[in-house]
Parts: structure tokens; sequence; C-alpha cells
């Protein structure tokens, strides 16, 4: 039997709940191809506007090109709201449906079932869980879309400059692909251990002043103290541990990032000493180049952000197959006539 926290099995589980959506689903990625075309557009702004105003000295270019960057950016302004808010929207309803399903599960469920879990952990679950997946549908998801849009414009635009400078600068990129690997698989496994410690915690305050009486009673305020501090700092260690394993993307990024905007710089520049490419040809490269950086850098953190979406949902699915009371026949199929005691003493 396959586990619930199988690679992308968040995805798989989110996907049939966006069928009701799918108009709204259609505007926002239309919003989001012209936010990532946008951005590519203006990466080979570059070319026209050191080779024609810079170079050639056109003084008709110097107002056309202002006027097409200042129409840019409405447009990606504009696209950047509806992609926003529809996102959110989704995200919202999405949840609120779960969580409607979740209450429903829980309250119909086998007695023996639901009251072997603790009050606390069913409000995790069905409040602190799905705010943690609202803001991976709504925000991070749609993010990571757009930084993957914006990436296949830029890559199509070095293509278009230079193809030779373009591939080599993606196969340093590449090579980003083993560590990141490595720290989400870490990541899922402490994600899903912080998920228990929080429930841990949240049982500890629960049953603290649900039975604040007996606490006062016997002086135990101390002693109940020191299990909570404990279970506190259980869950700032796995959190700690979480941030350490998503914020070293970054370092790791920036080596690659590096290396491969090193290698564009020498090559480009002595193709331009060559004349074998020209000064807008080059710029328009690096600009691209560098506005690569930060969607790829989206991308590669919200992948683990995705493995994060795995583990909720499979902690969602778990729940919402909790065993079920038998369903019970409360209609009658005719009137009750008369009511007879027998065998009763």
């Amino acid at each position: 039997m396959k586990k619930n926290t199988e690679k992308y099995s968040g995805l798989r589980f989110v996907i049939p709940y966006l069928g009701p959506y799918k108009a709204k689903i259609t505007l926002m990625f239309t919003a989001m191809i012209i936010i990532a075309a946008s951005t590519s557009l203006l990466a080979y702004m570059m070319k026209p506007m050191l080779n024609n105003i810079f170079i050639e000295k056109n003084e008709d270019m110097l107002w056309i090109l202002p006027l097409i960057i200042i129409l840019l950016f409405i447009v990606r302004g504009v696209a950047r709201y509806i992609s926003g808010y529809i996102s959110s929207y989704i995200g919202v309803e999405i949840v609120s449906t779960l969580r409607s399903q979740m209450f429903d599960k829980a309250i119909h469920a086998d007695y023996n079932a639901i009251n072997s879990k603790s009050t606390a952990a069913i409000t995790k679950d069905i409040i602190h869980m799905l705010v943690s997946l609202r803001n991976i549908i709504g925000k991070t998801i749609p993010s990571m879309l757009i930084s993957a849009l914006t990436i296949i414009g830029m890559i199509v635009t070095i293509l278009y400059l230079n193809w030779f400078l373009a591939l080599s600068a993606i196969g340093f990129a590449s090579l980003l692909i083993l560590p990141i690997r490595y720290l989400s698989k870490s990541l899922k496994k402490n994600i899903m251990k912080s998920e228990n410690v929080m429930a841990g915690m949240m049982q500890r305050i629960n049953e603290s002043f649900a039975n604040i009486d007996l606490v006062k009673i016997h002086n135990n305020e101390d002693y109940e103290k020191k299990l909570f501090d404990k279970e506190v700092e259980n869950f700032s260690k796995l959190q700690m541990t979480v941030t350490k394993h998503k914020e070293l993307t970054s370092p790791v990024m920036e080596t690659f990032v590096s290396i491969a905007v090193a290698f564009v710089v020498y090559s480009g520049g002595r193709s331009v000493i060559n004349d074998t490419m020209s000064v807008g040809d080059f710029f328009a490269f690096v600009t691209a180049l560098m506005l690569l950086y930060a969607p790829v850098k989206d991308v590669t953190k919200n992948t683990m952000v995705i493995t994060m979406l795995d583990a909720y949902t499979g902690g969602i699915k778990k729940f919402l197959s909790i065993k079920q009371e038998p369903l019970k026949d409360q209609l009658l199929d005719k009137p009750i006539e008369s009511i007879r005691f027998e065998n009763v003493s």
C-alpha cells in the first residue's frame, strides 16, 4: 500500500477540487502568461535601447521605447492583480470545502475512532493544517507557476539572443537538481515531525486549562509549565531544522548562478570584442540571465513547499478516511399505532 505522502500526492489530491473553478483558472493562467511575457520583453528591450539609442543615437526610439516600457509595467501590474485575486479566492474556497468535509467526517465518526483523537489534534487538523494548505494553494503554487512561465520566457529570449551561451548557462543550472532533491526529502520528514509535536503542544494546553481546578488544588502549575516548555522546545528545534533546509537553497543557488554569470560575462565579452555579438545583444542576454535568478530561486524554494503540500494532504486524507458510524435508518415505513412494553421489571 502506497503512503499518503508519496511524491506529488498533494497535487493529485488538490486537482479534483479545482473542477468548479475552470473558467477562473483559465483567466488566472492567461494573466500569468502575460506577466511572464512582459518580464521577458523587458529584458529583451535592453537590445534596442543600447543599439538604437546609445550607439546609433536614434531620437525616434528615445520616445518610443520609454512609452513601451510604461505600457509593459501597467499591463503586468493589472495581470498580477487578477492572478493574485483569483488564486486567493480559489484557495479560500477549496479550504472551506475541505474544512466542512473534515468536520462532517469527525462528527459522524465511529465513537471509538474519534475518541482516540484528542480535541487538540482534531482542532490542529481542521484549523491549522488547512490554513497552511490555503497559503500553499492560494499563494505558493500561483507564484511557482508565474516563475515557471517566466523561466520559459527568459530561456526562449536567451536562446534567441545567443544559443551557445544559453545552453551553457542552462547546463550549469541543471546541476541544482541533486542538492535540492536531498533537501526536499529531509524537509518532508521534519514537517511531519513538527506537525505531531504541535498537536502535542495543543493537547498540553487543552489538558492544563480543561482541568485548571485540579492543577490549582494540587499546586501543579510549575509541573504543567515544565511539560509545556518541553513541547515548545521540541517544536522550536524542528521549526529551525525546517527553516535551515528551506534557506539552504540560497547559498547553493548563489554558487551555481555566480559560475553561470561569470562564464557568460567572459564568453559574451570576448564575442563583443571580436565583433561576433552586438553590445545590445550582450546586455539583453545578461539582463535576461540576471532576471532568471529570481524566478529560478522562487521555483527552487517552492518545490520544497510542494513537499510540504504532500505532508499536509497526507494528514487530511488520513482524517477524511476515519471510520464512520453505520448509517442509521430513522425513517418509519408507517405511522406508530401503539407502544407495548414487554419483559420490563
